[in-house]
């Protein structure tokens, strides 16, 4: 099912991303367990991860988003690459607080103070990273800023989860609309005209469905051009390899320490919590390497 819509307005001064991801926010709820406040977090951060993703170019790219609040909610980390993946975690995914002004109370976990860090792995030397400070901790209005101090691009972001009463996810989704360098007056004061009006992203999708529709009504006043439709999930990469690296990195004196004191160790995904297990004798052929 087509979940993510790229587009560019006639004139090319828009570019926008639209995603719907109730189905990678329920997995991420599945594997944690989050409580309904921290699904709405985590979830917005995934979708976050999701659009800004989307505009990666090469196979190998990847982008990385860190949210360093000082609320209950602790660290969240959310990683996307250009072939449609996601993944996330958060440092206490029971992370709750009563219900504020008829909606759950996601600054509240995240905190008013902290950084946001973006990091974009281009299959360079050193990484790409820049980092703003959180304004709100309502994560659209953190990384719309973040977008104009570190990246000098003028943006606008929407993020939504709702949540069922049995904690299952209702809906979720978002957009990124970016202002492009050539982007007339005219055009700006009719996207504000535009955002002004848009209600609960979340809302919309869950009673419009098709993502392109959905597209059209928000932004009704352009005329809107997709350029790529691709399909996004929860997916997590890890594997055995990838955590020998992690405990070869450790050094020697570590995993004898395993060894000796745990006779193995039990290696847990953040973001999968997939278990891998070494005996004494597989951490001893670790460090023979």
């Amino acid at each position: 099912m087509i979940n993510l819509i790229k587009a560019v307005d006639s004139n090319n001064e828009l570019r926008i991303a639209i995603t719907d991801t109730t189905q990678i926010v329920q997995t991420a709820h599945n594997i944690h367990n989050t409580s309904a406040t921290a699904s709405a977090a985590l979830g917005r951060t995934l979708t976050a991860v999701a659009l800004m993703g989307a505009w990666l170019k090469n196979e190998n790219d990847s982008l990385t988003i860190s949210i360093n609040g000082d609320g209950i909610a602790g660290r969240i980390i959310a990683v996307s690459n250009s072939k449609g993946d996601v993944k996330a975690y958060m440092n206490n995914p029971l992370a709750d607080l009563p219900v504020k002004n008829s909606k759950l109370d996601v600054s509240g976990i995240i905190g008013h103070n902290g950084t946001i860090e973006v990091s974009y792995d281009l299959g360079m030397r050193e990484n790409y990273n820049g980092q703003s400070a959180i304004v709100s901790g309502e994560i659209a209005e953190d990384l719309a800023h973040y977008y104009f101090t570190s990246e000098q691009i003028r943006t606008a972001i929407a993020l939504g989860v709702l949540v069922d009463t049995d904690l299952n996810i209702k809906s979720a989704g978002g957009f990124i609309i970016q202002l492009m360098p050539n982007a007339s007056e005219e055009t700006i004061v009719k996207l504000e005209e535009a955002l002004k009006n848009i209600g609960s992203i979340s809302e919309v999708i869950l009673k419009e469905k098709s993502l392109e529709k959905v597209l059209n009504q928000l932004f009704s006043e352009f005329e809107i051009q997709i350029v790529e439709e691709r399909k996004i999930k929860y997916n997590c990469d890890c594997n055995r390899e990838r955590i020998e690296s992690v405990l070869l990195s450790l050094g020697k004196e570590e995993i004898q320490s395993m060894i000796d004191e745990d006779d193995g160790a039990e290696v847990i995904c953040h973001f999968c919590n997939k278990k891998y297990n070494f005996n004494a004798d597989s951490l001893s052929k670790l460090i023979n390497r």
